[in-house]
């Protein structure tokens, strides 16, 4: 932002004044005194909270972010870890895997099969599975 502000430190007193990228940032009043420049944090707004429960949450803050459909497939992966965390289990996965297999009469989601494969086998010491 263009303004900048500076104190007085006979007075206390702060002004807040305009100033174009190429001056430079510095203020002397009538009297000669020169002002001390105040450094601020500035002021920005970030939607740091997300609803892991919401989809239209979801939906709605991706639709306003840039990035890569990446970044959208980590954020995802992130609130479902949140709401395996708090729930137990996530619901949504659940509801995607059960409606992946109604769409395929009865077959198992990918995602799905290696985890009861990984199951199966972990304790088995002569089969190890990388998948």
């Amino acid at each position: 932002m263009p303004y900048y502000d500076f104190l007085n430190e006979k007075t206390g007193e702060i002004k807040s004044l305009f100033f174009h990228m190429t001056e430079e940032k510095e203020f002397i009043d009538t009297d000669g005194y020169k002002w001390v420049r105040q450094f601020s944090i500035p002021t920005a707004s970030i939607d740091t909270k997300w609803d892991a429960n919401d989809p239209n949450d979801f939906i709605e803050k991706t639709a306003k972010k840039r990035g890569s459909i990446g970044d959208l497939w980590d954020k995802s992966a992130e609130l479902s870890k949140e709401r395996e965390r708090k729930l137990g289990k996530d619901p949504q996965k659940e509801k995607l895997y059960e409606n992946y297999s109604k769409s395929r009469r009865g077959k198992l989601h990918p995602d799905l099969r290696k985890k009861k494969l990984k199951e199966k086998f972990a304790n088995n010491k002569f089969i190890e599975l990388d998948i």
